[in-house]
């Protein structure tokens, strides 16, 4: 039988849970069920490489034979390269670099050691150990006196190799880094590609390793001060992702810190790390006063950024779209000519200067300067509700949630279907568990728009968090149905570069995970 000719429907029925098992086994990749039309691409394409006509035969190659695990072995290299750039997720770094970094260095001192560690689990082609690098490098006082150990690690050769050469194409670094960056960091060669400095890449390391069979016992996986491993244990089923967490905890020194994904928790993996929860990033800390009290870890929760935009269109809520101006409502009776008698153009002008005055000093995280001039917006014209929003978001960045909750419910007030503003006042109320509120806050958001994906998913966690399996089974599965309506790889609005893909991955994942609860 030529593999063209295999029966997929049967393939789908009798074949793809031995394979996905072997995957597990071996690797610890989960396909979820989003992803299985991919799988079974993936497999025709290798059977076809292989002697053998059928997925039976095909099976037993990959699985007892030394040519087969090689073959399976380039199988798994491709479907395991992920998207990865520079200085990806911003707002952890900034936790790395503000709060990480000066805490390792008490540590270090009280101590009187000069080793710092960190470890990058699947590090991909290396941009996320470069740009820990750097940080490290820019952060550290005297780098030249410290004693650096980066290492990298990822279960796909191909890309340990690129990541060891440190050689990036001009689009893909210049995409992510700041001029100042690529000229102290690259050399750069006459193609046009750059590469990273030899006084980086000498502290620097990348290694083979598979998280789920290999031992954790690299000299760089012993007494870890941080470990990275984001976006890496969504493909994992449950019992893989605890296996892999307990090895974190164990390569840990005490207090070490691990940085996951941003839709990543420990939620039924592990009660052994204590969360450390900043307005914009989470990350996770080794509890060395864990005495097997079986208490869940508290779902945390990110500010989403602030859009510099005006942030609603008339397609959302139509209310907001006229109101971020300052602009009353006009009846389409009016002609244009009396839409501007209306309408005090130069206080307009001076009003839209302001707002980009304290755009661009939230952009340089100058606060102060930024809340005062919001602050004059919201006193000359209570109207420009983006800067109520504005002055909403700095606050919660600032930690103060009670006093962006009462910004945001006046805005509300003003226009009810500001759905931005719903949104960022259910996190504040997460923030400060107040979970009944945030559940509340959330329906609204899906009535204003229910699609919103990202509020089903926070939704679904609260659920979950108090117990409603039902509800938060609900919600998962409403959640699927949103992203499988959008592409795949289409950046879910309010996220940190999540695809839908990604997401639906998570909610299959913790289906999963509800529905063996159940039994």
């Amino acid at each position: 039988m030529k593999a063209e000719l295999v029966n997929l429907i049967r393939f789908k029925a009798s074949y793809y849970k031995l394979f996905q098992e072997l995957l597990v086994q071996q690797y610890g990749f989960y396909f979820s069920e989003n992803r299985s039309e991919y799988f079974r691409e993936i497999l025709l394409k290798f059977l076809k490489k292989s002697p053998y006509d059928t997925y039976e035969d095909f099976y037993h190659y990959l699985k007892d034979t030394i040519p087969g695990k090689k073959l399976f072995q380039q199988l798994m290299e491709e479907v395991t390269i992920g998207e990865t750039h520079f200085f990806r997720n911003i707002p952890q770094l900034e936790v790395f670099k503000e709060y990480v970094i000066p805490e390792l260095v008490k540590y270090k001192r009280l101590h009187e050691s000069n080793t710092i560690k960190i470890w990058s689990a699947g590090s991909s082609t290396g941009e996320e150990v470069y740009t820990n690098a750097f940080i490290l490098w820019e952060t550290l006082p005297v780098p030249l006196t410290w004693n650096i150990q980066i290492l990298g690690t990822d279960v796909n050769r191909n890309v340990v190799q690129k990541a060891l050469e440190g050689i990036y194409s001009p689009m893909r670094s210049q995409r992510h880094l700041e001029p100042i960056i690529l000229e102290k960091y690259f050399d750069v060669f006459e193609s046009g590609k750059f590469r990273v400095k030899n006084f980086i890449r000498k502290f620097v390391d990348f290694q083979h390793h598979n998280l789920i069979r290999d031992q954790y016992c690299l000299p760089a996986m012993i007494d870890v001060d941080v470990i990275f491993c984001r976006n890496v244990m969504i493909y994992f089923d449950r019992e893989t992702t605890k296996k892999v967490v307990q090895n974190f905890y164990d390569t840990l020194r005490d207090g070490g810190f691990l940085f996951l994904g941003h839709s990543e928790t420990l939620w039924q993996c592990s009660d052994k790390f204590k969360i450390i929860d900043f307005p914009k990033a989470f990350i996770y800390q080794k509890d060395t006063s864990w005495k097997g009290r079986g208490k869940e870890v508290d779902l945390p929760v990110s500010i989403p950024d602030l859009s510099l935009e005006p942030v609603s269109s008339s397609e959302t809520h139509p209310s907001t779209a006229k109101n971020l101006f300052g602009l009353q409502s006009v009846p389409e009776s009016k002609s244009k000519e009396s839409l501007y008698e209306t309408v005090d153009l130069d206080a307009y002008l001076k009003i839209d200067t302001l707002y980009h005055e304290g755009v661009l000093a939230y952009e340089k995280k100058d606060y102060d300067t930024a809340l005062k001039c919001f602050d004059e917006i919201i006193q000359k014209d209570r109207n420009y509700l983006i800067a109520s929003y504005a002055k909403a978001t700095i606050l919660s960045n600032q930690g103060k949630y009670k006093e962006a909750i009462g910004s945001l419910e006046y805005l509300i007030e003003t226009d009810n279907l500001f759905l931005e503003a719903y949104y960022l006042k259910g996190i504040l109320h997460m923030k400060l568990h107040e979970n009944n509120k945030a559940i509340q806050t959330f329906q609204k958001v899906i009535y204003i728009h229910p699609q919103h994906a990202l509020t089903y998913f926070h939704l679904a966690n609260l659920y979950k968090d108090m117990g409603q399996v039902q509800q938060s089974r609900l919600s998962w599965n409403n959640l699927k149905k949103i992203c499988q309506d959008h592409p795949k790889n289409q950046v879910v609005p309010m996220s940190d570069n999540l695809t839908y893909e990604s997401l639906e991955t998570i909610a299959d994942k913790v289906l999963s995970d509800l529905s063996e609860m159940k039994k």
